[in-house]
């Protein structure tokens, strides 16, 4: 999962949507997820669907009025904020050893995106 989320065309690609999905419909797991709308460099389209989203945090910046274009995503092999995380749910949850945070900063608003989920796919638009 790494080398596939890393190596992505991430670099000048845009971030064209985010939406968080906090809907539970069979109120038994987790399905919190959270999907990006992308625009790569080649003019294709897909969603980055994050899911089992346990955090995010998102230190987006505003009011520039420009194509928000990506300068690099890459999945944090040590992340503190991971391992508290890691520790808050242990007790609960033994699958949570397996989190992963990904992180995407933008190249337009210099925005921060961390999000803390268990796995994540693509959707071709």
């Amino acid at each position: 999962m790494l080398k596939e989320f890393n190596d992505l065309e991430w670099h000048d690609a845009r971030l064209e949507k985010i939406t968080i999905d906090r809907y539970n419909s069979d109120k038994v797991k987790n399905v919190d997820s959270i999907e990006l709308t992308i625009k790569w460099p080649s003019q294709s389209k897909n969603k980055i669907v994050f899911e089992n989203v346990y955090q995010a945090n998102l230190n987006m910046n505003f009011g520039v009025i420009a194509e928000d274009s990506i300068y690099i995503a890459h999945i944090k092999e040590e992340s503190k904020e991971a391992e508290l995380i890691k520790d808050k749910w242990i007790k609960l949850y033994k699958g949570i050893e397996n989190l992963i945070c990904f992180e995407i900063v933008t190249n337009t608003t210099n925005s921060n995106i961390q999000i803390f989920a268990m796995s994540f796919s693509i959707v071709e638009l």
